[in-house]
């Protein structure tokens, strides 16, 4: 189990930060395979990977998800969003859950790659055209 894991590194004098990474690819790496074994595109895969550490991937790629693992390392963790919650409520948008679902609406053409640019990226948030 994933607390006694914890425990067990805490007792071997393993920093917070390795400790929880580790026990994260112990405990999480074979269900992250599974999730990820049926992402067929960028933004799938992105989103099955969520907030899954690089250490929990790899070892993913190992356990069944070798293509989708192997894409995010090598590239979709990299691409970062050219606009943010402010550029949405600068073109006419009001904080709140349109704001988010904007958000998530140009990572996914980001991901999947029809928006790598932030006119595209503005433009799909907006809903004025993918």
């Amino acid at each position: 189990p994933h607390e006694q894991l914890t425990s067990e590194l805490d007792h071997l004098g393993f920093t917070a930060g390795d400790r929880d990474a580790i026990a994260e690819g112990a405990t999480g790496a074979t269900s992250l395979a599974q999730r990820l074994s049926a992402a067929t595109s960028g933004s799938e895969i992105a989103r099955t990977v969520g907030t899954a550490g690089i250490e929990t991937v790899a070892l993913a790629s190992g356990r069944g998800a070798r293509s989708q693992s192997l894409a995010w390392m090598q590239d979709l963790r990299h691409r970062q969003l050219q606009i943010d919650g402010n550029d949405l409520i600068d073109n006419g948008l009001t904080e709140g859950p349109d704001l988010g679902q904007a958000l998530a609406r140009a990572r996914d053409a980001l991901m999947d790659g029809s928006a790598p640019d932030r006119g595209s990226q503005l433009r799909v948030a907006m809903n004025r055209g993918e």
